[in-house]
């Protein structure tokens, strides 16, 4: 087996990236990427559409919460938004529960 090769194995890269102390976010990473034989992983791809709904979601909300808090009055189109989100989202349960 070549030196390169053997650089790229996970206990190679975790015991040259010890030796310097603590392993950085960007090492744990590099190792966790390597694999034995250097398949290369896909790109990120999307969220689930029912993690995106719910988080934005939770975003209006805090935002309509924060509003009351202050005494301010709420954007109709916040009100509108989040009532057609859980919509949105009632109706995408449904659709993954019937799969």
């Amino acid at each position: 087996m070549s030196n390169n090769k053997q650089q790229h194995k996970p206990e190679n890269l975790y015991n040259q990236f010890s030796n310097t102390g603590p392993l950085t976010h960007a090492q744990r990473v590099a190792i966790a990427n390597t694999t034995s034989n250097n398949k290369q992983r896909p790109p990120l791809g999307l969220m689930p559409h029912s993690v995106f709904l719910l988080r934005r979601l939770e975003e209006i909300f805090e935002a309509i919460e924060r509003y009351y808090q202050a005494n301010m009055q709420i954007p109709i189109e916040w009100i509108t938004e989040y009532n057609l989100l859980i919509e949105m989202y009632k109706n995408n349960l449904g659709n993954n529960e019937q799969q």
